[in-house]
């Protein structure tokens, strides 16, 4: 499992806190440099089983998954965070209409 943490400097407002779940190497690389850059504290990690060992969700704003995600692990994970996180915003977000 990999986790990583990165957030851009402080502007003295509350920071939005994102879990970034993504299934391929490359693109969460790219799109934490994409979310840093835009002004989000950004933990990731890769897989189901990196969202699964995370140990709290309260710190988060919201949880976004790439669509990189095969289908059935999507359902799974989703499934899993609304019935445990009730009150967690699930995004899933397409980044290839970025370029």
């Amino acid at each position: 499992m990999r986790v990583e943490s990165f957030s851009k400097g402080a502007s003295g407002l509350a920071a939005v806190r994102i879990l970034y779940v993504s299934y391929d190497p490359s693109t969460l690389v790219r799109s934490e440099q994409l979310l840093v850059r835009a002004g989000y504290e950004v933990d990731s990690v890769l897989g189901t089983d990196g969202v699964m060992a995370c140990r709290s969700f309260a710190e988060y704003s919201c949880v976004l998954i790439d669509d990189a995600c095969p289908s059935e692990d999507r359902k799974k994970v989703i499934s899993w965070l609304r019935a445990s996180f009730p009150k967690l915003n699930i995004l899933s977000a397409s980044w290839r209409l970025l370029g």
